[in-house]
């Protein structure tokens, strides 16, 4: 009897959290807040390394921001900014200490659930979450150690955006 109940508590399927990525970071990450403007994100963290992105028409700003994520201690790591096309915050990469990539992956899954994609792209494994309510989510990680990157990037995709794939035409 007691085998029988083992083996259906591991056959049931694994239960996610209630809340997605768009809810866990709705307000944003760092006390910056999605769609904030780049001025003011300068003016309330000066200090910060602002650069242009490897995007075009794009710029990021990077602070030493050391706030846990998932429950996931990161100190000494960075946060990275990324502003949109209209100089608002609309990409958040929040960088994780290599050592710990494998509690970030494990903690994604049990909270979002399996990854829908993994890429490797040269020396980067990105793990790609499907987009929830307009986010996006990704781990991004060095293949090896030598580098030794990690990054939760979350992404906010435009209305159009989220019409487009969602199949809806209208603009």
């Amino acid at each position: 009897m007691r085998i029988a109940a083992v083996l259906l508590a591991l056959a049931a399927p694994v239960a996610f959290s209630a809340n997605g990525v768009s809810e866990e970071f709705a307000s944003g990450f760092g006390g910056v807040r999605w769609g904030v403007d780049f001025a003011a994100l300068m003016a309330r963290f000066p200090g910060g390394y602002e650069e242009f992105s490897t995007a075009p028409a794009r710029i990021s700003y990077s602070l030493n921001i050391e706030d846990s994520v998932l429950g996931i201690s990161r100190p000494g790591q960075r946060v990275v900014y990324g502003m949109g096309v209209d100089g608002t915050v609309d990409v958040i990469e929040i960088h994780v200490a290599y050592e710990q990539t494998s509690v970030l992956l494990s903690t994604m899954e049990s909270r979002f659930g399996p990854a829908k994609s993994v890429d490797i792209e040269g020396v980067v494994t990105i793990y790609r979450w499907p987009p929830d309510h307009g986010m996006t989510v990704s781990v991004r990680t060095t293949k090896s150690a030598a580098y030794g990157l990690t990054a939760l990037t979350l992404g906010r995709l435009s209305r159009v955006a989220v019409r487009r794939r969602s199949g809806d035409k209208s603009t």
